[in-house]
């Protein structure tokens, strides 16, 4: 039988004026291609928070677009993925800063094992004008193997003055006396890196979790 392979392209707009939670979970075969797109504008005072988790997929390309377009408007970006084999991942966020007084907070999570290829590049546009802007850009990731690769570019475009705005980027690999403590404690050599590697990503998690929640309460609303 041949080889079948797949490809998936999502493209998602919203244009919101109070708030939004909007949680994406790709667990495919790893023969498929992914195209996902996230668009989000918004308005005064709106909140958003945008999380998305990749599990299991041949290749995927993750596009966010986030535009603060109004005052006090905030917005949380969050990915994560868990990768092994020859899968690979490639997030870009853009998150636009157009109008004063708004807050984001980007964190992405990578967790990358075996041949496995993961980039990230974000950027965070402050407009002139948006002062008081509070834009924070994090990525962190765990390659567990030698051979795992990550590429990551984040980057800040300020033209205002009065900002409060940082980005950072880490790459590592498991904590190799931790993984011997476990194994100490009878825990195995990969349950033991399971276990790290989830415990990485926990915080990513939890925000998931906290999405529900959020979704809930809206329904019951």
């Amino acid at each position: 039988m041949q080889d079948v392979f797949f490809f998936f392209k999502q493209t998602t707009a919203y244009e919101m004026l109070r708030s939004l939670v909007c949680s994406e979970m790709c667990i495919r075969d790893s023969s498929t291609t992914r195209f996902s797109s996230v668009h989000v504008k918004q308005e005064a005072g709106s909140n958003v928070l945008v999380n998305g988790i990749t599990l299991n997929n041949g290749l995927t390309r993750n596009n966010y677009y986030v535009e603060l377009n109004g005052e006090q408007a905030e917005a949380t970006l969050c990915g994560m993925s868990i990768l092994d084999k020859e899968q690979q991942v490639d997030s870009y966020s853009h998150i636009t800063h157009a109008a004063p007084y708004c807050t984001s907070n980007e964190l992405f999570k990578n967790v990358l094992d075996d041949q496995a290829v993961g980039a990230f590049s974000g950027r965070i546009l402050v407009k002139e004008g948006a002062q008081k802007t509070a834009a924070y850009q994090t990525n962190r990731n765990l390659c567990a193997t030698r051979e795992a690769r990550m590429y990551s570019k984040p980057q800040l475009e300020i033209y205002a003055d009065d900002v409060k705005c940082s980005h950072g980027m880490t790459t590592g690999q498991l904590d190799e006396n931790a993984l011997f403590y476990m194994q100490s404690r009878g825990i195995p050599r990969d349950e033991a890196r399971m276990l790290l590697s989830v415990a990485f990503t926990s915080d990513v998690i939890c925000l998931l979790y906290t999405s529900d929640a959020a979704d809930a309460e809206d329904s019951v609303d």
